[in-house]
């Protein structure tokens, strides 16, 4: 009681009200008679509302629950001063109470407008309906708004606290001492109540960790930009900082910045090296002495993105096998997600990719610069001159001879004529009638946005073209190299 008293000669100016005060707290403190407290309780209100000391932020609004006694309130109200208004969440039991904090003398002199919503006793999941439907939308701007819980019945503050937990409104409480169940005068403070969700962020990481597993990285950092502001557990921000740069790299990895093009070869960004930048948050992981994703996850990936690295020339076209397979993962991620016309966009990349990397068997080093010499030797590997090679390819195509840089379907042809499988395969794919149906794999994806129509691309129909696609991948680079590789390039999952 010493320091209450200390207390009340420093806030109280009066001297005749501070010993008056400090006379009664006296009594307060050396008295066990419940009646007696409870009278001098009544008796230093009048005071306690005088000198309440002010809460340190502006405030709105402020809502408090209302339960059978008004004094708790009325001292928030007058700690908090909210500038708009005060919304009272009563029950029909504690409508007197209301209008008791309403017509109190010293609230008057406020000018706070007071507005009542009818709450229920227990019922938890009414109250949330009430607070979303009936309070939430009142609101504007929540970090000007304050929830106090202080009246009523614990279930009142539990439903009630439970909304501001969740939607991010600050929440204060009137702390004060008590004695045999009555209040200590003079010992009532506003406290900000630290919102668990926030202070942890639990509810935001379960966002997050969808997000990252789903390939929406960009996502991830948003979320991640709004909980770096407001998560104060330690160890989770020491993670939350390691999840964003881990975001950063599966972002640029799927945006395939690791086979970025450059006027000038000396001027490659650091960025681009994704197997660097992932191999330094491995080791930091390693020092911090916590796992995001799985260490063989992590090492596949890293011996991936070195593969990527390692065959890295600075031509807008790269063709190898990584880049292959890293198109393929990319469009099953875009399938993942439902957008089926871009996945579908890039396996038709990968078709091309393999059709040019099996005329490089072949001796044709590159498709973009093919000349006249490249189907000499072609055609002399395969026993024929090239005007029989170019015979051969106006008969199955219905063109003169393949455009300056052969396009996909003049690559495959130039297989067929050699009767490479992948080009059975790609011929399969594009006729209707082997399958008894009225159109083609290649009518399905003529006809999508991203090709030459405005007609979406299914599900289904994505499906059908990417077992097609799987087939001339294996065939291209083997069925075991396919599959090695595919478990090198799949984005993991955050253990979180």
């Amino acid at each position: 009681m010493n320091y209450v008293m200390n207390n009340v000669k420093k806030w109280v100016e009066c001297e005749q009200d501070r010993q008056l005060i400090i006379e009664k707290l006296k009594i307060f403190d050396e008295s066990n008679d419940k009646n007696e407290l409870q009278k001098i309780s009544k008796e230093l209100f009048v005071y306690e509302k005088k000198y309440m000391r002010p809460y340190k932020d502006e405030c709105d609004v402020l809502i408090c629950t209302v339960g059978m006694r008004e004094e708790p309130i009325i001292l928030s109200v007058l700690a908090v001063k909210p500038r708009r208004k005060c919304i009272l969440l009563h029950t029909k039991g504690s409508l007197k109470t209301a209008e008791l904090i309403e017509n109190d003398t010293d609230i008057k002199k406020l000018g706070v407008i007071f507005e009542r919503v009818e709450i229920d006793e227990v019922d938890a999941a009414e109250n949330y309906r009430i607070m979303k439907e009936k309070v939430l939308e009142r609101l504007r701007d929540k970090s000007k708004v304050r929830v106090d819980p202080t009246g009523g019945r614990k279930i009142m503050g539990t439903a009630v606290g439970a909304v501001a937990f969740y939607f991010r409104i600050p929440m204060v409480y009137l702390h004060a001492e008590e004695k045999g169940g009555i209040s200590v005068p003079f010992t009532g403070s506003m406290q900000d109540i630290k919102n668990p969700y926030e202070y942890y962020g639990d509810i935001d990481m379960q966002f997050l960790k969808y997000n990252f597993d789903h390939g929406y990285f960009n996502s991830v950092l948003e979320i991640y930009n709004q909980l770096k502001d407001t998560v104060h557990d330690a160890a989770l921000v020491t993670k939350l900082d390691v999840i964003s740069e881990l975001s950063k790299i599966y972002r640029d990895w799927n945006g395939f910045v690791h086979s970025r093009y450059y006027q000038n070869p000396k001027e490659r960004e650091k960025f681009t090296f994704l197997a660097e930048r992932l191999e330094d948050i491995k080791n930091k992981c390693d020092r911090l002495g916590f796992e995001l994703i799985r260490k063989d996850d992590m090492d596949k990936n890293i011996a991936f993105l070195k593969s990527l690295e390692d065959g890295w020339q600075n031509r807008s076209n790269i063709v190898d096998v990584p880049r292959l397979v890293d198109i393929y993962m990319n469009a099953k991620r875009r399938a993942e997600q439902e957008l089926y016309d871009d996945a579908t966009a890039r396996l038709y990349r990968c078709i091309e990719m393999c059709a040019s990397l099996l005329l490089e068997k072949e001796g044709i080093k590159d498709v973009s610069k093919i000349t006249k010499d490249d189907y000499i030797k072609f055609a002399q590997k395969h026993g024929m001159d090239c005007e029989t090679l170019m015979s051969k390819f106006r008969q199955l195509s219905g063109f003169e001879r393949p455009e300056e840089k052969p396009g996909l379907n003049d690559q495959m042809v130039l297989l067929q004529i050699v009767d490479n499988p992948a080009s059975r395969i790609y011929a399969e794919m594009n006729n209707p009638e082997l399958k008894g149906k009225g159109e083609s794999a290649r009518d399905k994806r003529n006809r999508s946005i991203l090709a030459h129509g405005t007609n979406p691309i299914t599900k289904e129909d994505y499906q059908s073209i990417e077992k097609y696609v799987q087939q001339i991948i294996s065939f291209t680079i083997g069925a075991s190299e396919f599959k090695k590789n595919v478990e090198k390039a799949t984005f993991p999952k955050l253990m979180i």
